[in-house]
């Protein structure tokens, strides 16, 4: 094994332990926004956590994915503004309701009671 080979490897395993490490991070504030009430306390902070990521990331992921079904390249800026207002409105969705002062346990669905 060559010695840049090496080195490649040992920086790759450096850059996993710091993305496992900001990804043990994420979860704590997740779950800490979780006991604050912010979020459904049934959503499994792990399962939370990847789901976010595959929101923001899949479209640049995958950009011919996201120009078949959108009709909109990930990089334009009319592509952009409209995944943010998204990504605001389910948000907004994963909210638990309030209910007399405490949480009632469920998400809140727009259009629904």
């Amino acid at each position: 094994m060559r010695q840049d080979d090496r080195e490649r490897i040992v920086a790759d395993a450096a850059l996993v332990d710091e993305m496992h490490a900001d990804a043990i991070h994420r979860r704590a504030k997740l779950r800490q926004v979780q006991v604050k009430g912010l979020l459904p306390k049934e959503l499994d902070p792990r399962h939370l956590l990847l789901s976010l990521l595959g929101l923001t990331a899949f479209p640049l992921a995958f950009p011919q994915f996201t120009r078949l079904v959108t009709g909109m390249s990930p990089r334009d800026q009319a592509f952009r503004k409209r995944r943010i207002e998204f990504l605001r409105a389910f948000a907004a969705w994963l909210r638990p309701e309030r209910d007399e002062g405490r949480l009632s346990g469920r998400a809140r669905h727009p259009g629904r009671r």
